[in-house]
């Protein structure tokens, strides 16, 4: 059964034994959903949800 979904993957999609989601953009390193999207109850795609597409890494340095 396939559910619609906000478009927001760029490069890669990841689901953890919780069903949250993490994914990657070209500016950040790691974001993720901290509860699943159908909890947003029909809002638009570009509303502004506090547990969709949170930044997980807030230090975006790499090393070396």
């Amino acid at each position: 059964d396939r559910q619609p979904m906000p478009n927001r993957v760029q490069w890669g999609l990841a689901q953890d034994d919780f069903g949250r989601l993490f994914f990657t953009s070209n500016s950040d390193l790691l974001r993720g959903d901290t509860y699943p999207s159908f909890y947003a109850g029909g809002r638009a795609p570009t509303a502004r949800v506090p547990f969709l597409n949170v930044a997980v890494a807030k230090d975006q340095a790499v090393w070396p």
